[in-house]
């Protein structure tokens, strides 16, 4: 053979591999292989959706989105066995490996654990880290970066121990049971524990042991009585895990060293292989896609057509079933099968009855043609999938309660949100047809915002094209570019402005427009310079043309509304308010010539014109009895108010009213609750939705429609703490973007801001 030829041939052997590195213990030659759709969900251990991991399988990546799913299509994959590796800042790196479903659908559920800090220690002497039942013992003087270079400064550890007697076990557990023996034979193994360290020093690279280095790993028993079992470590590269040690049983616990670090497994191998796989149905033979099926240590789900495969070790018995609490209350009794002699099938199959309350639908794309998709329910409590190459879907949802339908199909054109009332049970809501169309993705952009001065009052903005943020904390200005995050300037507000109350871009975004109750300052959008301010006490607002400032004056002037040159400062005109008593406020301004006014006592929202000072429009409304008095929500426009009722009774909220001021008719009723919606909430510019946080629902804000009520879209958010959601919302002019904003606590406290952009 040409040396050319022989070369080229290694060449693509290795691009292959390269490509496709993952192992298949199933096909020794790693020769056959099949094409599959890869879909998953990606959550964390409280079970929230983890949007923007990174997830990577035989030479295709994917992020996942809101609802934590992801998408790999159309790849090629060895005949039993597919793998991906999802990986995302601030937690350990997970795995998932599962037999595919070839020419269809492949579905595979995961939990990444956080990365959360164990203990730190000092790389000169090293130490004990206890994590749960388990140890590790660090050495002394035994540690490198990724460069290979020596450390010595401090480490931040952690590690977690996966319990292999917990009923969630598998959920965080790497790749399958499928493994490489040291002399290169596969096997299924038992497990008995997982150890997973990540060390990182003091600038937040990442170590590992140096060459001649080890650690020392204690677990607990677990249940084994063997001399000594050996360690396995999870191979990334290759999507499998490998033998490497032994840990020997010394009183109650099993010891062993290790050189590296990675996810460590201390399993009994099962040199002998078997297979289990059925059809999950109900009624007449219908089949039951995405259901979780329990297999001994490990689960699986049923693709398209209700059918499971399993590779399990031979020789052993093992409970299979399906649990209601996966399974949106669908469940069978625990039935246990086996011994399976090696290399034989066995045939399971399940029969669910009654039939489940379910969902019938077909996703097609704009021209009405059925294309394959990804389903997603998302009910309060949580997000659960289902796939299918042809977009039909059979699928059981809950009963008795309201939910969500949203979706994608394999192409990645989204299915808008659609809300489902809640069904009988035992019932089929036939959906019609889910039409994907729009853009998939919805990007995200994280920005933290230190507070420095750590005052009280906040206010946020962004520019109409959505291409900067304005933030105001305490006493200080900062604003950022949106697109990448990075701070432009920050400024310090003047001596006088206190009580921040709210911050806009005027002047076609040339100026940020800084307001407080003693004042309006006006920075230079482009370098922080202050530019001017009017000095004056009282509610006040700018006009979008950065002209004129309009001030509610305060005390004996209260009724009067006074017009500043924002120019020179100067006072310009006093007009009447239109008030007819003392008690009420300056809610915004309608455009540049109209002030909105809300009136308590009678209750009105009073538009005047600032030219004549006339009242041109009252929209009046009747108050809770004896209830306290609270200001409603001005849109943007001045075009919309929100007015939140209260209860007559106890005056506790339940709800707001939404009136179009210009047709001085009410648009809708919106449902909040006892939530004040005035801090967590935002209506779009055009007055068509509003974005709300909902209660103690921190994973998520979402968009409803302002007038149909009806969900238009879920944000995902990442609180400061698990209770946190948002605390401002602010939209870009055009709409195309839209902040969420939370405080953050304590001293040099760190505000979390995340931009989203929607079109």
């Amino acid at each position: 053979m040409p040396r050319f030829a022989l070369f080229f041939i290694i060449a693509i052997l290795a691009l292959i591999t390269a490509c496709n590195p993952f192992i298949d213990p199933g096909a020794p030659d790693d020769t056959t292989t099949v094409r599959t759709t890869l879909t998953g969900r990606v959550v964390d251990e409280a079970g929230k959706s983890v949007a923007g991991a990174l997830v990577k399988g035989h030479g295709k990546t994917a992020t996942t989105n809101a609802n934590g799913v992801f998408v790999l299509s159309d790849v090629t994959v060895p005949s039993t066995r597919a793998v991906v590796i999802v990986s995302k800042g601030g937690y350990f790196t997970g795995a998932r490996a599962a037999h595919p479903s070839a020419s269809k659908t492949t579905t595979m559920l995961l939990t990444l654990q956080l990365a959360k800090q164990t203990r730190t220690i000092s790389a000169a002497s090293g130490g004990q880290v206890v994590v749960g039942p388990a140890t590790v013992d660090l050495p002394a003087n035994g540690y490198v970066d990724a460069q290979g270079n020596t450390y010595s400064g401090t480490i931040s550890v952690a590690a977690r121990y996966l319990d292999p007697t917990a009923p969630n076990f598998y959920d965080s557990f790497s790749g399958d049971m499928a493994a490489l023996r040291a002399d290169g034979s596969s096997t299924e193994l038992i497990s008995y524990g997982v150890l997973r360290v990540l060390l990182t020093g003091s600038q937040g690279q990442p170590l590992n042991l140096r060459q001649g280095a080890t650690a020392t790993l204690t677990y607990p028993t677990a249940g084994a009585a063997d001399a000594s079992i050996p360690l396995w470590h999870f191979d990334e590269t290759r999507g499998i895990w490998v033998e490497e040690g032994t840990a020997t049983r010394v009183g109650g616990n099993y010891v062993g060293t290790v050189s590296h670090f990675t996810d460590w497994n201390l399993d009994v191998p099962n040199a002998r292989i078997a297979s289990i796989e059925g059809r999950v149905t109900c009624g007449e033979n219908i089949p039951l896609p995405g259901i979780v099926v329990g297999i001994g240590q490990v689960h699986v789900v049923t693709d398209q057509d209700g059918v499971y495969r399993r590779r399990v070790p031979a020789d052993i018995t093992f409970d299979v079933e399906v649990k209601g609490s996966r399974n949106e209350g669908v469940s069978s009794s625990p039935v246990t099968v086996g011994p399976i002699s090696e290399n034989q099938t066995l045939v399971h199959d399940i029969v669910v009855s009654p039939c489940p309350t379910s969902i019938e639908a077909q996703m097609v794309d704009c021209d009405s043609v059925p294309i394959g998709g990804v389903l997603e329910i998302l009910t309060d409590k949580g997000v659960t999938l289902y796939s299918s190459t042809t977009g039909k879907f059979f699928v059981p949802v809950p009963a008795g309660k309201g939910f969500v339908l949203e979706g994608r199909s394999i192409a990645g054109l989204v299915v808008p949100s659609r809300s489902i009332q809640p069904l009988t049970s035992g019932t089929v809501f036939r959906a019609g047809a889910l039409r994907a169309c729009g853009n998939s993705s919805l990007e995200m952009l994280d920005i933290e915002i230190p507070d420095l001065i750590d005052s009280d009052g906040a206010a946020v903005a962004m520019s109409f094209d959505g291409s900067s943020l304005a933030a105001v904390f305490g006493e200080a200005v900062y604003v950022y570019d949106a697109t990448t995050g990075k701070q432009r300037w920050m400024a310090e507000t003047p001596p006088l402005m206190r009580s921040i109350s709210a911050v806009r871009f005027v002047s076609n975004d040339s100026l940020v427009a800084v307001t407080g109750f003693f004042g309006t300052a006006f920075f230079k959008a482009s370098t922080g310079q202050l530019s001017r301010q009017v000095s004056a006490s009282g509610i006040q607002f700018v006009t979008s043309n950065g002209e004129s400032v309009y001030v509610l004056a305060d005390s004996a002037r209260r009724r009067t509304i006074i017009e500043y040159d924002a120019i020179s400062g100067a006072q310009k005109r006093v007009l009447p308010s239109g008030l007819e008593d003392m008690n009420g406020t300056l809610l915004g301004l309608q455009g540049d010539d109209h002030a909105i006014m809300q009136q308590y006592s009678p209750s009105a929202i009073i538009t005047v014109d600032l030219k004549t000072g006339s009242v041109v429009k009252a929209f009046r409304y009747e108050s809770a009895p004896g209830a306290q008095a609270t200001p409603a929500y001005l849109s943007a426009s001045g075009k919309v108010a929100m007015i939140l009722r209260k209860d007559a009774g106890s005056g506790s909220s339940v709800g707001s009213t939404v009136v179009d001021l210009v047709s001085e008719t009410e648009i809708s009723r919106v449902p909040f609750g006892t939530e004040s919606p005035f801090t967590r909430f935002a209506i779009s510019p055009d007055d068509a939705t509003y974005v709300f946080i909902e209660g103690f629902k921190p994973d998520h804000a979402y968009i409803y429609d302002l007038r149909t009520l009806d969900l238009q879209r879920r944000l995902p958010w990442t609180p400061l703490e698990r209770t946190d959601g948002p605390s401002y919302f602010s939209f870009s002019g055009n709409g195309s973007r839209v902040v969420a904003v939370q405080n953050g606590f304590g001293a040099n406290r760190t505000i979390q801001a995340r931009i989203y952009t929607l079109k």
